[in-house]
């Protein structure tokens, strides 16, 4: 935020659901996309709410850069 600065930053609406798509994809390839499962990560609604559904080494990989482009800054 000081680099560019910006008053505040937020995630791009279209960056979300891009990430919220390839998360909802990922979880059903695991037992958690099994809704008879009976997961905890499973809501009241039936959606499986989890972090991230990969291994932490994924997860260490895929967020060591930020793709700025998926924010907004307001300056």
């Amino acid at each position: 935020m000081m680099k560019r600065k910006a008053k505040s930053v937020s995630i791009k609406k279209s960056a979300e659901e891009e990430y919220m798509r390839k998360t909802e994809e990922e979880i059903m390839k695991t037992v958690y996309g099994n809704f008879s499962c009976g997961s905890w990560f499973t809501d009241s609604r039936g959606v499986v709410t989890t972090l991230y559904p990969k291994s932490s080494i994924s997860f260490w990989k895929n967020t060591r850069k930020v793709d700025f482009s998926k924010f907004d800054f307001e300056h």
